[in-house]
């Protein structure tokens, strides 16, 4: 149908004169229905205006374009002669413009489909023609409900811009999702990269950055058109968002200027404050009062005067206020570096996301010339000594106070403590280093002190733990958590520690002096009773009464007395029976230590009698011409019992316990027997298992008792030592039937408890080997320690009964104290205080600012947790602190600092034994290999067995276990073990107090019970695995044979081509630049450590091999371990970059040179059962493959229309793409796995294969 109306010539020229008059096209009238019909109505797009129809028959349907619904004044028709219009193309101006009844009034026609959707496109130029465009889509285009920008503001021109696109549903695949923009007012325009990807429809896209002061506009649109121009694109728009013909801008902005302010240098005492002020502008930001939005600051430092944007340590810093149009920014930096030295500094902002900009010294931004970075010194403690006493003697167990005092400038000056100053004496038994020593007891501020008062002075009191002997002691100071400084003694003041001029003191330490009546045992008859005298170093006078039984002793005589005029009959007076009373003084006097006199008596042997001291015996010494009172003297009552419960060594034919000869009344002990052992020429040594048996013990002063390896001495009583503390290297079995006790000081090296009614210790009591609770508890009572040393740590066996109650002491030791170590804790609730006496002042806290890792908090922490809930696709972002006490089977994270040397560390709480288990979570963050990891300990006090058969509940958790090994003090390399295989020393044997790493697949359980703990002294060594074929190829650098990282292969029948969380390892990359990273990939996936394959067939089996380095250079791979492989297997290495193919079998050494960061797959492992020469390609005219990215490009120029039949293959043959090639043309094909893969394309007789890699 068309619209008549009539014309004339005068009426079309007076209506072409007054167009302007006339609006633009607002409304269509079609026929795509059957019948004529207004609109719907026309979206205004700023452009054009559109409107979308369906159609609902197929044929020829009309339109036109009028000004408004039932005005026909103005219409945009078809001509007189062609009203035909095509589809899906812009129509240059062939709406045309028609007013009244002129000639130009025909309908436009265009062709119809059923159900089709037309979206009708015009211009909106008024009075005159406009152009057009009718775009057909089988589907109603999808609208875009919103359009968000990120960053919203304050963006830089190191930004792109990211553009979020949201759909009212789900886009039809011939819609084409894109953002137009422009820089300069649409005088021209580009396209953002297509929105492909859809997710909850949502997509993004983004904007390139922009140099600063750009203003961008833009819109989002969707389109028939796969390669969008802006010539036409205004009438190929399907649906558009452009902020309601606002279009969506922001403005680019930057950071123009900043600088250093002040100061320009400065010195400080470690841990004092020292303020760094910056400022900056950025045009249009910091201009207007108060803080700039966007801007964020630091103030950084580095021990090196390098360009600041390679340092690693920033300081977040705060606005403080404006200064004219900038804005200035300060920060404390002082606190923060570890130790002194000097430091340089410089300033640092961010606007928004964009890119970092670095503040120098002076004018401007850091050029290293004339803008540079400001100087901090900071100091340490400038002076220490060892104050007094030089030397000086006491007795065990006594109070010897040793003071020593330190200066620090700026801290020690003020009245009273200096800040951060924390200060030890300590001791050793040899005169060495002090650095050396790991005695070191906490000594108290007492006062200000040396001239001026500018000395701070400390003392401790180092006697009291301390058993008879010489020790050497010097004092120790730490300034925060800064190096320590020992002070040593000279008589000038002294001084730092040199072992020349200033050295340590000399400490003697005396046994307790002790006077015996000895306890014996004899028949009927003849006996004699000891009076020795111990620990005395110059008796000058004695005087005492010692009464006894005469019904059972009658008194004979003195004899064998030393010195020999103490027998003089002046001296004793024993005319009263049951009283023998000795007044003796001589001079100059003598050194009494052993016995200085026998009494002789006949013995009834009628029973048990005692031999007591009276009332106020004493012994006098010589000191300075005087005679003065001993102090502290211990009187010990004797005893004389016929032959029967309680026995004496005596020693008086060699040192073996079984010889009945060595013990009063010729008879070996049994368990009803108390034995004695005194001080004698030859001591007791246990050689036998399961013969040498008493009852109580009691060793005295100077005597021991040892039990040789392998033996055991078995005690049905008490055990009482007061001697020598070590026992020796076999077993001490307690098997009494009622409680037992252990008193004094003793080491043991095994214990065992096998006592249903228990034990108690009442004195400090060591184990260094094996706690074995067979049945009973022991009481530790705070007396219990676990020793640990270089060679072995002790432990407490899971098996038997028995139990352990009150708190124990368990020490690690570790030879290396550089750096983070992986701990846990053995007990039930150990605070993490303990670690004080190690680290000082624990920091814990996470460690970064949000989650950007170079973005460092300070202090810096030291202690931390590893929280799997924090879902970032890198592991570093799990690190936080922690608090409070440790966890059962929790793990924990501890820096000891970057100095070097063995350290013993300890804590204290009480025993875990028993079921313990702790969750293991799961969060999903994208990134599958960095979710899942899960910081666990050992939660016993002994070893465990990862692989042991029984007791461990491994709920959503893969087998692999994994630890760190630190070779400086933020660096390191990883360990794993899985299936009974290792990698850089990785072992199932996981020692007491160690944390790992484990991965879970799924939120889980770790659980463990007794039947996992190891029960003997572990031996460590690296793990072969069993008798599968493997693989173990080792990487470094040629030069660096000791730095290596490893990889094992093995083939095991229950293994698969995709990860076997039952028998494979991923790879935690070693990030110490010195040394490489080697692993390979299982179907071009995740990095693995160790990789279990399906056996071996007979075709090939090829492996990609990764190896990556911070360094260039030449690095070798050595195939270290090839076994149980069949004798006719060939192990081939290939090196895709020099196409270099090497037998394993036969020179299993490759060397090669690469650079930093190169590509990471370069390497191939093929196993193969025949002999390979080289890498197979070929090509032919017709064809040529390549690789860009996740990308393979396929060129394929045959004419002859003959069809080609394309196939990729993985390197585990399988097939991963398939595709028929038809004519000239480049096809593209995306895989997402990395890895080297196979082109193989045939055609008729033409075959063309490649070997092609993603990255």
């Amino acid at each position: 149908m068309k619209k008549f109306h009539a014309s004339s010539l005068c009426l079309f020229m007076m209506l072409l004169m007054t167009s302007i008059l006339f609006g633009q096209p607002g409304n269509i009238y079609t026929n795509f229905t059957g019948s004529w019909a207004d609109g719907p109505a026309m979206t205004d797009r700023g452009v054009t205006r559109a409107t979308t129809i369906q159609s609902t028959f197929t044929g020829t349907g009309a339109f036109l374009y009028n000004q408004a619904i039932g005005d026909w004044s103005i219409k945009w028709c078809g001509s007189t002669t062609n009203y035909t219009r095509s589809l899906n193309s812009m129509i240059t101006g062939l709406a045309f413009y028609s007013v009244g009844s002129i000639f130009w009034n025909h309908d436009m026609e265009c062709q119809l489909q059923t159900n089709y959707y037309y979206t009708m496109v015009i211009g909106k130029v008024a009075a005159n023609n406009n152009d057009m465009s009718i775009l057909e889509t089988s589907y109603n285009p999808i609208n875009i409900s919103s359009v968000t920008q990120s960053p919203a503001s304050n963006v830089s021109s190191s930004e792109s811009m990211t553009v979020t696109v949201t759909l009212s549903g789900t886009k039809n695949a011939n819609e084409h999702i894109y953002v137009r923009y422009t820089t300069d007012n649409w005088a021209t325009s580009s396209f953002s990269t297509e929105i492909t990807s859809f997710v909850s429809n949502q997509g993004t896209t983004t904007i390139p950055a922009q140099a600063a002061g750009t203003t961008v506009s833009y819109y989002a649109l969707s389109t028939i058109d796969d390669t969008p121009n802006g010539s036409d694109i205004d009438y190929l728009t399907l649906r558009l968002n452009n902020n309601n013909n606002a279009n969506y801008s922001y403005k680019v902005s930057d950071i123009i200027w900043c600088n250093t302010q002040w100061p320009q240098s400065g010195t400080i005492s470690l841990g004092g404050a020292y303020n760094v002020y910056a400022q900056v502008y950025a045009d249009g930001i910091t201009v207007g009062a108060g803080q700039g939005a966007g801007i964020q600051a630091w103030i950084g430092y580095s021990t090196t005067n390098s360009n600041p944007n390679t340092w690693t340590n920033w300081v977040p810093a705060t606005y403080y206020t404006d200064n004219g149009n900038n804005d200035e920014y300060v920060a404390n930096i002082g606190p923060a570096p570890a130790g002194p030295g000097t430091y340089y500094y410089a300033s640092r902002f961010q606007l928004g996301n964009g890119a970092y900009v670095y503040g120098g010294y002076n004018s401007g931004l850091w050029d290293g010339t004339t803008n540079v970075s400001g100087v901090m010194t900071i100091s340490d403690l400038s002076w220490c000594n060892l104050q007094s006493p030089a030397s000086g003697t006491c007795a065990a167990g006594g109070t010897y106070m040793a003071y020593a005092q330190v200066y620090a400038p700026g801290l020690t000056d003020a009245a009273g403590q200096g800040t951060g100053i924390q200060s030890w004496i300590g001791y050793s038994t040899t005169n060495t280093d002090p650095s050396t020593w790991s005695n070191w007891v906490a000594a108290t501020y007492i006062g200000d002190a040396g001239t001026g008062n500018n000395n701070d002075e400390y003392q401790a009191n180092i006697g009291l733990p301390l058993s008879p002997g010489t020790y050497y002691y010097a004092s120790r100071f730490q300034l925060g958590s800064g190096t320590y400084h020992y002070g040593g003694y000279n008589a000038g003041g002294g001084g730092f520690w040199d072992g020349l001029s200033n050295v340590s003191g000399i400490l003697t330490v005396t046994a307790a002096p002790t006077v015996t009546l000895q306890t014996t045992s004899a028949p009927a008859g003849n006996v004699s009773v000891d009076i020795s005298m111990t620990n005395f170093t110059n008796v000058g006078s004695l005087q005492w009464t010692i009464n006894y039984n005469p019904a059972y002793l009658t008194f004979v005589s003195i004899s064998d007395c030393n010195p020999v005029d103490i027998c003089d009959p002046s001296n004793w007076n024993y005319s009263t029976p049951g009283e023998i009373t000795t007044v003796w003084a001589d001079y100059p006097g003598f050194v009494a230590n052993g016995k200085i006199a026998q009494l002789n008596f006949t013995y009834t042997g009628a029973g048990c009698t005692d031999l007591t001291w009276g009332d106020n015996p004493t012994a006098r010494l010589i000191a300075d011409d005087t005679y003065q009172p001993y102090t502290g003297i211990t009187w010990i009552n004797g005893q004389v019992c016929s032959c029967g419960s309680s026995i004496w060594w005596t020693g008086a034919q060699n040192n073996d316990w079984n010889t009945p000869g060595n013990w009063s009344c010729n008879a070996v002990p049994t368990n009803t027997n108390d034995v004695t052992i005194p001080s004698t020429t030859n001591l007791p040594v246990v050689n036998t298992q399961g013969t040498a048996l008493c009852r109580n013990i009691t060793i005295d002063a100077g005597a021991s008792v040892t039990v040789t390896t392998g033996n055991n001495l078995t005690i049905y009583g008490n055990w009482l030592n007061t001697g020598n503390s070590t026992v020796g290297e076999g077993t001490v079995i307690l098997a009494g039937s009622t409680a037992q006790t252990i008193n004094g000081i003793t080491t043991f090296e095994n214990l065992t408890l096998n006592n249903p009614a228990g034990a108690n210790l009442n004195g400090n009591t060591e184990v260094a080997g094996v706690l074995t609770l067979s049945q009973g508890t022991l009481a530790a009572g705070n007396f219990l320690t676990l020793l640990s040393s270089a060679s072995k740590t002790a432990l407490i066996a899971g098996t038997g009964t028995g139990s352990v109650s009150g708190n124990v002491n368990m020490q690690r030791y570790m030879p290396n104290k550089l750096g983070y170590h992986y701990y846990s804790s053995p007990f039930a609730a150990a605070p993490i205080s303990d670690f004080t006496d190690e680290l000082g002042t624990i920091y814990s806290a996470y460690p970064y600012v949000g989650f950007d890792t170079l973005q460092t908090v300070t202090p810096f922490p030291n202690f931390y947790l590893y929280d799997e809930t924090y879902a970032q696709t890198t592991i570093s972002i799990g690190w936080d602190g922690a608090s409070g006490n440790l966890l059962p089977m929790k793990g924990y994270c501890i820096n000891f600092g970057g100095s070097g040397g063995s350290l013993t560390t300890d804590i204290t709480g009480t025993v875990n034994s028993g079921p313990l288990s702790i969750p293991v979570t799961y969060t999903s963050s994208g990134n599958a290999w960095a979710d899942g990891w899960n910081l666990v300990g050992n939660p016993y006090p002994s070893p465990i067995d990862w692989g042991a058969t029984s007791g461990w509940t491994k709920t959503g958790v893969a087998d692999g276990i994994y630890y760190f090994k630190a070779t400086s003090q933020y660096y390191g390399t990883y360990a794993s073990f899985v299936g009974g295989y290792g990698t850089n020393g990785g072992t199932a044997t996981i020692p007491s107090m160690q944390g790992f790493f484990v991965k879970a697949t799924a939120a889980g359980t770790l659980g463990v019970t007794n039947d996992v703990r190891v029960n003997a002294q572990p031996t460590f060594f690296k793990s072969t695995g069993t008798v599968y074929p493997s693989l173990r190829l080792t990487g470094y650098q040629t030069q660096n044979t000791t730095k290596t990282d490893e990889t094992v292969i093995y083939f095991n029948p229950q293994a698969t081509n995709n990860f076997d969380s039952g028998f494979d390892a991923y790879k935690m990359m070693n990030n110490d630049p010195a040394y490489p990273n080697l692993y390979t990939s299982y179907n071009g996936s995740a990095s693995l450590s160790i990789n279990a394959l399906p056996p071996l067939s007979n075709t090939d089996m090829v492996v990609p091999l990764g190896y990556m380095t911070k360094t260039n250079g030449s690095f070798t791979i050595n195939a270290s371990e090839i076994l149980n492989f069949d004798p006719s297997q060939h192990i081939y290495l290939e090196d895709n970059q020099t196409s270099t193919i090497q037998d394993l079998t036969l020179n299993p050494v490759y060397t090669f040179t690469t650079t930093a960061n190169a590509p990471q797959y370069r390497f191939f492992i093929r196993f193969s059962p025949t002999i390979v020469t080289g890498i197979g390609e070929n090509s032919t005219s017709f064809v040529n493959a390549w690789s860009s990215g996740k990308d393979i490009y396929v060129s394929h120029s045959n004419t002859t229309l003959q069809k080609a039949v394309l196939s990729v293959y993985n390197m585990l043959g399988q097939q991963v793409i398939t595709d028929e090639l038809l004519g000239s043309s480049t096809f593209r094909y995306t895989l997402d796995k990395p890895g080297c893969y196979i082109v193989n394309i045939i055609s008729g007789s033409d075959t063309f294969q490649k070997k092609i890699i993603i990255m």
